[in-house]
């Protein structure tokens, strides 16, 4: 699996290594309000955890292991202050990327699927800037709109009395560090890598958990993703 923590750390010092004199602006103030668009990649895990909620060849399956990775966007807002070298604000974004798992366990195909679509976040940051160069930390909220599905499967559809369906959202942590360079005309240059996490949450078995099982429990996370983007001042 891509170890994005690593390609963060040479994308930053990719950055640390173009801030010099050649690009060096003495004029340069990061305070203000910026729009910015990205590209990026992504992966992460789900698990569920039931008692019989599916069968692989007829033996009870009772734990679903998810790992799933794909490539999006992002678009961004956000507003800075300064004082002096310190660079500080608050940032809203939405990203989007293909993070789907799906496994087929029997003749029956009998399924389970994990999914993390839409994810709006907020934070805040904090950052130091070396010149044309700021590198910075950041925490707050991710929001995204996930989806667990799974169990028997009748002639093509799945039996709601004898599996598991949940679509909503869910709320979690937000960590992250990246660097911003500065470019003509005022427009930067970002690498940033973030971390997040979402509860697990327990659904009851009059809630779509399989019969003969009291409960099951979803755990959606960790999402790491790296991304690269454009940003404009305003």
């Amino acid at each position: 699996m891509l170890d994005l923590q690593k390609w963060s750390l040479i994308g930053l010092s990719l950055l640390v290594g173009l801030s010099g004199p050649v690009f060096a602006d003495d004029n340069i103030d990061w305070a203000g309000s910026d729009l910015g668009i990205g590209l990026g990649a992504g992966f992460g895990s789900a698990n569920v955890t039931g008692n019989r909620f599916t069968y692989d060849s007829n033996a009870a399956v009772n734990r679903v292991d998810h790992t799933f990775s794909g490539a999006g966007g992002e678009i961004y807002a956000g507003r800075n202050f300064t004082a002096g070298r310190i660079v500080y604000g608050g940032e809203v974004g939405l990203s989007w990327a293909d993070l789907n798992s799906a496994m087929v366990f029997n003749a029956d195909d009998d399924i389970d699927e994990a999914s993390v679509g839409l994810t709006g976040t907020l934070s805040g940051r904090l950052g130091y800037s070396f010149d044309n160069l700021l590198l910075y930390l950041k925490a707050g909220v991710a929001l995204a709109q996930t989806r667990n599905i799974g169990g028997d499967v009748d002639g093509g559809v799945l039996d709601a009395a004898d599996a598991h369906d949940r679509n909503g959202l869910q709320v979690g942590p937000l960590v992250g560090i990246g660097g911003e360079h500065q470019l003509p005309k005022g427009i930067r240059l970002r690498i940033e890598y973030t971390y997040t996490d979402f509860f697990s949450y327990r659904e009851a078995n009059d809630q779509g958990a399989v019969p003969g099982s009291q409960s099951y429990v979803v755990d959606n996370g960790p999402i790491q993703r790296v991304t690269v983007g454009l940003i404009m001042p305003f």
